[in-house]
Formats: C-alpha cells, sequence, structure tokens
C-alpha cells in the first residue's frame, strides 16, 4: 500500500516558505538590528534592479524576500482591464552575493524559486550562494520569467 507520509514530509522547505508567504511575507535575511531592517526595507522598497534586466545572466543568490501583492489585469495586448479586476502576484526581492538585488512580480519566477527551496533548503541554511540565471521563455504571446539554475 503506497504510504504518502513515509515519502513526502510534512513540513518542507518549500512548504514552509509558501506558508510565510500566504501569512504576508517570507523573508531570509536577519532583522533583529535596525540596520538590518532597513537594509530589507530598503531592497524591498526598490530593487537594485528588475530581474528581467539580468536575464541570461548568473546571480549568486544569498536571500529572498517574497510577498503578496495585488496587481491590476490586464488584457491580451497589455491594458489595463476596464472593470478595474485585480488578482494576486509573489512580489520576490532576490539578494545577490555582491549586494545588488533583483526585484520582480511573476508567477514563473516564484515556481521556480519554490523547487530551488525544495532542493537546497531556504536560503537561510545554505553553506553557499546558489547559482540562478533568469530567463524568458515565450508562452503564446506573452513572456514568462523564470529562472535556471547555473
Amino acid at each position: 500500500m503506497f504510504n504518502a507520509k513515509a515519502i513526502v514530509p510534512k513540513e518542507t522547505p518549500a512548504t514552509m516558505m509558501e506558508s510565510a508567504v500566504f501569512g504576508g511575507a517570507y523573508c531570509s535575511l536577519p532583522m533583529t538590528t535596525d540596520e538590518e531592517k532597513k537594509l530589507v526595507f530598503n531592497a524591498v522598497n526598490r530593487a537594485t534592479k528588475k530581474l528581467r534586466e539580468a536575464v541570461n545572466i548568473t546571480i549568486h543568490m544569498t536571500g529572498l524576500y517574497i510577498e503578496p501583492v495585488e496587481i491590476s489585469e490586464r488584457d491580451e495586448s497589455g491594458d489595463y482591464v476596464e472593470d478595474g479586476r485585480t488578482s494576486i502576484a509573489p512580489r520576490i526581492i532576490i539578494f545577490a552575493e555582491d549586494g545588488t538585488t533583483y526585484g520582480c512580480c511573476s508567477l514563473g519566477a516564484y515556481n521556480s524559486i519554490k523547487r530551488i527551496v525544495s532542493m537546497f533548503g531556504l536560503p537561510d541554511t545554505w553553506k553557499k550562494p546558489v547559482d540562478i540565471v533568469p530567463t524568458l521563455v515565450t508562452n503564446g504571446k506573452n513572456q514568462v520569467l523564470t529562472i535556471n539554475l547555473a
């Protein structure tokens, strides 16, 4: 007889991260001192770069901040829909070893991050940075931002 509990642990790093995101936000960086809080706040408030600016460039990822945000829906041509519909999307800030922060609002990137965390654990447990490469995948008329491992 198949026993899923024996194969899949109750709590994995990915489920712990996802629970924190849906609870308000997930941050892998310490935020005990005022300086640490300022670092995270400034990165979340305005990342150094958009993740799309780093497509096909290796990033030595050392930390993550993820929060759900409400975004206005757009039609097929990219214009905002008139009825004001919104949806929830993950806002991601990636902290790089060189101090650069990369921001995006992308379900594709979020799904990649979940897989990375499932395999490598939460960023605060890493012994060294995880090297990632943001990529764009064409999906019909749209391009989806995703992340590969370098």
